[in-house]
């Protein structure tokens, strides 16, 4: 059920966000905004060994290194699929050469009118040379997929801090190869017998 909205009141904005305020049925909602970004994408990427790429960065609103799937702005006129597939040569140096939309979600929704787009990438390959524009540095680690969620929850109960979207998108990911019956290596247990 949709709300009718007042216009937008832009309160401040900065290079990379503005804040906006409008007014709802009942009162007035205050909401950040990305600035010259069309979209934001989440890579859940896989490689032949069957392991999934996490990324570990500082992230400065929270204060703490963040344990989280590779992602990127889209603020470019480059489809949303080849952002996911720069994006992941940026961050973790591999291509991919099968791209398919997962999901799209809010990420914040209470806060942020941002949405994010899940993508699943496969069949990968190295790619040299290629070096992104991170201000902080970021990790890669590569995680078995049949352990991932184990890797979450071991991290989440050592303190460290976790985006739980790896496994919102870990399902998502089980869900499309399981219908599919995908033959990626490492999924025999999710792809299950043929029929």
């Amino acid at each position: 059920m949709s709300q009718p909205l007042g216009p937008p009141e832009v309160l401040c904005e900065g290079r990379f966000l503005r804040l906006v305020r409008r007014t709802v049925p009942g009162g007035v909602w205050e909401y950040a905004e990305r600035v010259g970004v069309q979209g934001v994408v989440l890579m859940f990427a896989i490689d032949a060994q069957g392991r999934v790429p996490l990324v570990r960065q500082y992230r400065a609103p929270v204060q703490s290194e963040v344990w989280e799937l590779p992602a990127g702005l889209c603020d470019t006129p480059e489809p949303m699929e080849r952002t996911a597939i720069r994006e992941l040569e940026e961050e973790c140096g591999f291509t991919a050469h099968r791209v398919e939309h997962l999901m799209r979600a809010p990420a914040s929704q209470g806060a942020a009118s941002t949405l994010l787009d899940f993508y699943l990438l496969m069949d990968l390959e190295p790619v040299e040379g290629v070096t992104g524009d991170e201000i902080f540095p970021i990790e890669t680690h590569w995680v078995p997929l049949d352990g991932l969620e184990d890797f979450v929850m071991d991290r989440m109960a050592q303190g460290e801090m976790v985006d739980v979207r790896i496994l919102a998108a870990l399902r998502c990911a089980e869900r499309r190869l399981r219908v599919k019956k995908d033959s990626v290596r490492g999924f025999s247990s999710l792809a299950g017998p043929e029929t």
